[in-house]
């Protein structure tokens, strides 16, 4: 567990430089740091699964995603090592700036488990810098007074925890602004976009609508898992059209190839078929659409 001695830490960023900076407290304000930091993830998630981090499974409520091998920065185990060497932070202005100009990435805390760093990780957002558009007056002994003191407002839990070579979370975007995780995650490129439409299993009406439809993150990631797959190489435009056609979904085949539907609704479900994301329930035998993939472990 995190202690009192245990310093607390910001991870400042500048373009694509970082600087850790350690922050100065009082005895009351590293308590409140100490009971964040020594928080769960999540409201009572004490036991829990580790699902390695994959593209297009939504987790359950006990579950948890992990990246083995993570690549932590050595300068945030340094830190945790020699606190003593790290400058202390001081906002240079209102927005939060150091004076060298990087601005406030996350907070971090940590302890050292069996020689190996244990860090706990929270992301830090603009709005959590108190803005003062108004003049500001503080209560205090009998008696109101201006403050126009730099404030930070704290977020109750934190977001992320390193321990082993394993980064454990539970919310990919606020992981995400802790620390970049971009390299874990599977997003098709424009270029896999293009080659996607280039496809010889494809025929465009009005290509414009899918590239509009293309832009979402969510959607470049079904089409990286579809190339991924290899299932336009594997199967034939007839092919498809038949396994499709067992789900509900109908497609338009002309001189052998796929016409892209032209709707966004119909794009969506085209391309959640092809993404192996629909199903037949078992039970009722209704076709279903399933907002996770994730193969079952033998």
């Amino acid at each position: 567990m995190i202690n009192e001695t245990s310093s607390v830490f910001l991870l400042t960023s500048k373009k694509n430089h970082y600087k850790i900076y350690r922050l100065n407290c009082d005895g009351t304000v590293k308590s409140i740091f100490v009971n964040i930091f020594n928080s769960p993830l999540k409201d009572e998630l004490v036991e829990y699964e580790e699902i390695r981090f994959q593209l297009g499974y939504e987790l359950n409520n006990d579950e948890i995603w992990k990246i083995d091998n993570f690549n932590i920065p050595q300068e945030i185990c340094s830190a945790l090592e020699y606190p003593d060497t790290i400058d202390l932070y001081s906002p240079a202005d209102k927005t939060g700036l150091t004076v060298d100009g990087y601005s406030i990435k996350c907070l971090f805390m940590g302890e050292i488990v069996e020689n190996k760093p244990r860090i706990v990780f929270q992301r830090f957002e603009q709005s959590q810098i108190f803005k003062r558009k108004r003049p500001s007056i503080i209560y205090k002994n009998n008696i109101f007074t201006q403050n126009n003191d730099f404030c930070l407002n704290l977020l109750e839990r934190p977001d992320a925890v390193y321990y082993d070579g394993t980064f454990k979370f539970i919310n990919y975007t606020n992981a995400n602004k802790v620390l970049p995780l971009g390299n874990y995650y599977r997003e098709a490129t424009q270029e896999e976009v293009d080659s996607f439409k280039a496809a010889s299993t494809f025929a465009f009406e009005d290509e414009s609508v899918f590239d509009k439809y293309a832009v979402a993150h969510n959607v470049r990631g079904q089409i990286a898992k579809i190339l991924d797959s290899k299932v336009l190489e594997e199967h034939s435009a007839e092919d498809l059209k038949r396994k499709a056609h067992e789900y509900s979904i109908e497609i338009n085949v002309q001189d052998n190839k796929i016409i892209m539907p032209t709707t966004k609704k119909e794009i969506k479900y085209f391309l959640v078929f092809l993404s192996e994301k629909i199903y037949k329930g078992p039970l009722s035998g209704k076709t279903l659409i399933s907002s996770s993939t994730r193969e079952k472990e033998e």
